[in-house]
């Protein structure tokens, strides 16, 4: 696990979603996921370092990850792929080791999945396009 302070996906004073989201708990794990297209949510934080702890599972898709310094400056972008065959909860993105600052961390639905073929015709990969969040770590 990152070392750091835990924002858990139920924090809606520190995660703010926007579009259409579903929050799920269970026994041992919480999770907020969205398939629409541009559902996102964001969290802005003071820090030098940032994780994200998602489900990866059969029917993930991509996600847009972005990262914006205080000033609205893009200082990242990436696509994290949520797709596995088998359900794992983990680390989906870690940022790079950033200067001490204010920033925001934005993630959006894509509604994209990976998926390919082989020879036959016979197609492998995602069934679907989810996003999960199970919860964010901020470095200090």
């Amino acid at each position: 696990m990152v070392p750091g302070k835990t924002i858990e996906n139920t924090d809606q004073q520190r995660i703010m979603y926007r579009g259409a989201w579903s929050h799920a708990a269970t026994d041992s794990l919480s999770v907020s996921t969205s398939d629409a297209k541009d559902a996102s949510f964001s969290v802005l934080f003071k820090g030098t370092r940032i994780g994200l702890y998602g489900r990866a599972h059969p029917k993930g898709g991509y996600a847009r990850v972005e990262l914006r310094n205080g000033n609205g400056k893009t200082v990242l972008s990436s696509v994290v792929d949520q797709y596995s065959k088998y359900p794992v909860v983990g680390l989906a993105f870690l940022s790079p080791i950033l200067p001490k600052g204010n920033y925001t961390l934005i993630v959006s639905v894509l509604a994209e999945r990976s998926t390919w073929s082989d020879k036959r015709k016979t197609f492998y990969g995602s069934t679907g396009t989810v996003i999960s969040l199970d919860k964010v770590v901020v470095s200090e």
